[in-house]
């Protein structure tokens, strides 16, 4: 199951008078061009922050994702992370000695990373694209998206996994992290459809049941072997599922772990 989603305000900018301004569409998915407009207001202008509890909760999920690595033995592994954004979660990786690329649609963002964190950006080889059409195949061990695929659309996001499956190698791992898709999302959503209320905000992505994420992934040369929920503050919980069809207001993001088959 997958339902549209729409964000009011990003880090306190308002998205929908920044679409306006830049005369995109409210009812089309934020593109690269919104993008790089925020993370360009964010980084320039004084009015807005990154404020600390935001990125302790990424560096939360960064400790996380850092056990998964040593755990599962891949501390030599070669990794991408696709739309890494302001490299928040990649950062302290980095820090710690993985091999660990940085791929963009823009490059304003990572502005952040080597203002704040000049020995992290440094040492990471940054892939600025639209796609991963550019690296050869079989290149990486382990791949992450950490919420960057929420914004393409089921066409999009399935040419995205193919690409996934192309660049990493066989036995390859796959994190994917991304926002989850609650049962009360989808009573919220019918009832916007059935009293045809103005959506307010910008089309900011679609969210997704782990169901209909497996079944995509499975279909790109993906086999399964994890799948986690975390709290709003990236604390792992055990919520109640119907089809994994999570019935528990307390999960906010979900992770799947696969294995290039």
């Amino acid at each position: 199951m997958s339902i549209p989603f729409y964000q009011l305000e990003w880090f306190g900018i308002n998205l929908a008078s920044l679409a306006d301004e830049l005369g995109h569409s409210r009812s089309e998915v934020a593109n690269s061009e919104i993008y790089a407009a925020v993370y360009n207001r964010l980084l320039t202008e004084k009015r807005y922050a990154i404020n600390s509890a935001w990125i302790e909760k990424k560096n939360t999920l960064s400790t996380w994702i850092s056990c998964y690595i040593q755990q599962n033995g891949l501390e030599k592994s070669k990794m991408l992370s696709v739309g890494s954004g302001l490299g928040v979660v990649e950062q302290p990786l980095i820090a710690q000695g993985f091999s660990l690329d940085l791929q963009e649609c823009q490059s304003v963002s990572l502005d952040y990373l080597k203002t704040e964190h000049p020995k992290e950006y440094q040492k990471s080889s940054l892939i600025i694209s639209k796609d991963l059409s550019d690296i050869p195949p079989g290149s990486y061990d382990l791949v992450m998206a950490i919420t960057s695929t929420y914004a393409l659309n089921d066409s999009t996001l399935t040419n995205f996994l193919e690409a996934v499956s192309k660049v990493l190698k066989k036995g390859g791992t796959f994190l994917f992290y991304e926002t989850a898709l609650t049962f009360s999302d989808i009573k919220y959503y019918l009832r916007k459809c059935i009293t045809k209320r103005e959506v307010d905000g910008l089309l900011w992505g679609w969210k997704r049941s782990n169901l209909h994420l497996i079944q995509k992934i499975k279909k790109n040369g993906f086999s399964i072997d994890e799948e986690y929920s975390f709290d709003s503050n990236n604390r792992i919980v055990k919520p109640k599922n119907w089809f994994r069809l999570v019935f528990d207001s307390k999960t906010a993001w979900q992770m799947i772990t696969f294995k290039r088959v």
